[in-house]
């Protein structure tokens, strides 16, 4: 029940993000989201667990090749070729013989997959943004270069705290 609880939490956490980019989005759109009625609120609370799957799906698709990379060199750090068990092999062992350490291990994977869903919300917040800065009539060179370098570096930011995270986790494993 604890995991589920955890995918929850990361789930709607990335959905929030995912959800700024949408209203961003809708509002440069011309939509008024001045006042947002309390049973659209409750409607678009589970949409938020969605945004969120939708989230770490596409940050999954953008650090894919990168986690490879960790988990070979990880693998030759250590003298091997390809790793002994299947991810879905150990996480059965640790969870039946050692559950201290299936807890951390299952840390760990919800720190990655929040770092990789934020990957996706900081490109999807920042269209958004652009969006926005082009439909304003204060739209000029000057202010869509400062929001692009800035989404460009939190980007860069954000993904090597994931590499970080998830090479640590790699190893960890």
């Amino acid at each position: 029940m604890q995991a589920l609880t955890g995918f929850l939490v990361e789930y709607l956490i990335l959905g929030s993000g995912m959800a700024c980019a949408l209203l961003l989005g809708l509002r440069a759109y011309g939509v008024k989201l001045d006042y947002l009625d309390p049973e659209i609120v409750l409607i678009f609370t589970p949409l938020l667990y969605v945004l969120g799957m939708f989230s770490d799906n596409v940050g999954y698709f953008i650090v894919r090749w990168a986690k490879r990379r960790i988990v070979l060199k990880t693998l030759k750090k250590h003298n091997r070729t390809e790793s002994k068990y299947s991810a879905i092999e150990l996480y059965t062992y640790l969870s039946e013989i050692c559950p201290n350490i299936y807890r951390i291990v299952q840390t760990r994977s919800a720190r990655d997959r929040v770092a990789r869903g934020m990957l996706a919300n900081i490109i999807f917040i920042f269209i958004a943004l652009l969006y926005f800065v082009f439909r304003s009539e204060a739209a000029n060179i000057r202010c869509v270069l400062f929001i692009s370098l800035f989404g460009f570096i939190l980007f860069v930011l954000v993904f090597c705290i994931w590499w970080r995270l998830q090479s640590h986790s790699s190893t960890y494993e």
